[in-house]
């Protein structure tokens, strides 16, 4: 019994691992997609106040997606592209 018990707990262990892991992948992907759109194209073209805010709002995005306040920073960058100008 204990040590089914003991077994079952560190798979699950295992496996909240693996999952943070591959969060922080597509926190990572989503963020670094983020910034190469916003460095080329018509974002270039942007004020530099413009665009250290928009930096600014990524980066607090970034964040909340590595702590877990986030599920799908994905869908808050697409966001953030279709707010421009």
């Amino acid at each position: 019994m204990l040590r089914s018990a003991l077994t079952s707990t560190i798979v699950l262990g295992l496996m909240a691992a693996a999952a943070s892991a591959q969060n922080k992948i597509s926190c990572n992907e989503a963020h670094k997609s983020y910034l190469d759109k916003l460095s080329s194209g018509a974002y270039a073209s942007m004020p530099p106040e413009r665009l250290a805010a928009e930096r600014r709002k990524a980066q607090r995005i970034y964040h909340a997606c590595l702590t877990g306040d986030v599920d799908d920073a994905q869908a808050l960058f697409r966001r953030l592209e279709g707010s421009k100008y």
